[in-house]
């Protein structure tokens, strides 16, 4: 991330875990799907879209129709997403087929793509695949 990047996080958990490293970054423009996320950026005076759309009660993201619409109508410098399970073959899997519909617009629409995966879902494999880790710039782990 550099100055003046527009950032795409998901609606992750562990995507809302690198909000709080962005505010050392000046003239940031960050897009999300995250209700969450889009609050604790803006509250850090942190220029922030949040593409709205039908609200999920499980992570407080938005889906659907009108999220994919608004977030095709943007390009960013970075993206930086989460899925549920990372297989030894390298698939990035989730079991929501409407997270992973933005996470892959996000993914088509940046310069460069990082899944962000913390340990505990090395191994999985859920019901959905969201890419395979050699289609995007890498993969962000705590490496345990």
């Amino acid at each position: 991330i550099k100055d003046g990047y527009v950032v795409m996080l998901d609606a992750s958990t562990t995507a809302y875990c690198l909000v709080p490293y962005l505010a050392r970054f000046k003239n940031l423009f960050v897009i999300t799907n995250g209700a969450k996320t889009a609050i604790a950026l803006a509250a850090m005076g942190i220029r922030t879209l949040c593409v709205g759309g039908e609200i999920t009660l499980e992570s407080f993201s938005y889906v659907g129709t009108d999220a994919e619409r608004t977030l095709r109508s943007y390009n960013a410098d970075i993206a930086f997403f989460s899925c549920r399970g990372l297989t030894a073959e390298g698939l990035a899997t989730d079991n929501s087929i409407l997270e992973n519909s933005i996470r892959r617009i996000m993914m088509n629409n940046s310069a460069h793509s990082w899944l962000l995966c913390d340990h505990s879902k090395f191994g999985n494999k859920y019901l959905h695949t969201l890419c395979d880790v050699q289609d995007i710039d890498g993969v962000i782990s705590d490496g345990r």
